[in-house]
């Protein structure tokens, strides 16, 4: 998704633009059935493409507020839609409707992701709370403090055993998503993280930091 909100698709091998849609996306996300694309738009609407040639083939309207981003179950039957008011739309991807929402607390969606269970979702947000949900129902199912300053980015590795969240705070945080014990907190002192990421079997986090490290 370009800077003007234009969902482009390029060949890898050699950068050439295979199409571009003129939905005016905000996020955009693979979905994992059959070669398609969720797209939220400007309007609050979920669109579903053909990844092939971006013909539309599904749309839908989500709760009233601005997508902040998207996340797909690993089934891929569901799809969940972070807003800037804290809501999240959970909508079945085979059909039209939002199948719940889980209620917003004001403070905006930095990531979501699906856990193991394809119907549990992680909630992270701006203020560093995050929530673990049931995306079939809307409830929370556990909630995780966060620290001070807001939400840089997340990680949360394949094997979904921890997930971390950097804070503009200078600190690192890593939950166990499974039990609410108190989480490791890892001091960055007077750096700021910028980006983090985890390997696919949790065995090590990344950060990058302002300074180039």
């Amino acid at each position: 998704v370009t800077d003007e909100g234009t969902v482009c698709c390029h060949r890898i091998s050699d950068t050439t633009l295979l199409w571009q849609s003129d939905i005016p996306a905000v996020a955009a996300t693979e979905g994992m059935l059959n070669n398609t694309l969720l797209v939220a738009d400007t309007g609050d609407r979920l669109v579903t493409l053909d990844a092939l040639d971006a013909r539309r083939l599904a749309a839908r309207a989500l709760h009233s507020s601005p997508v902040t981003g998207i996340a797909v179950s690993p089934a891929g039957t569901l799809a969940a839609c972070g807003h800037a008011d804290g809501s999240v739309s959970f909508v079945w991807c085979r059909d039209d409707g939002v199948n719940c929402i889980l209620v917003g607390n004001g403070s905006p969606v930095r990531s979501l992701a699906f856990m193991e269970e394809s119907t549990t979702c992680l909630v992270v947000y701006e203020s560093c709370l995050s929530v673990l949900c049931d995306a079939v129902t809307g409830q929370k199912i556990r909630t995780f403090a966060g620290q001070g300053g807001h939400a840089v980015c997340t990680a949360v590795p394949a094997t979904k055993a921890w997930f971390a969240v950097g804070s503009s705070d200078h600190t690192i945080r890593c939950h166990d998503p499974a039990s609410q014990t108190p989480p490791l907190t890892l001091p960055l002192y007077s750096r700021s993280i910028t980006c983090c990421s985890a390997a696919p079997d949790g065995s090590v986090l990344a950060a990058g930091l302002h300074d180039g490290t």
